[in-house]
């Protein structure tokens, strides 16, 4: 999804940094259940991208239910 938006985009968690765009970047941070990120986004659609990239992250986090 990250690759939509023209912005440089970067997970942070801890002191480690990942571009946003890159899986095995990402891989990298070795992100765990409940881990905290931030996402820094740099251009002209970073307020966008932010938006929407924290909108994903935070339904990922939420259960689904299923009837």
């Amino acid at each position: 999804m990250a690759k939509s938006y023209v912005s440089e985009i970067e997970l942070i968690k801890g002191q480690s940094r990942a571009n946003a765009k890159s899986v095995v970047s990402i891989l990298s941070l070795e992100i765990g259940h409940g881990d905290r990120l931030q996402i820094s986004a740099r251009g002209p659609d970073a307020e966008l991208a932010s938006r929407e990239l924290s909108e994903l992250l935070i339904d990922l986090d939420e259960p689904k239910i299923s009837l």
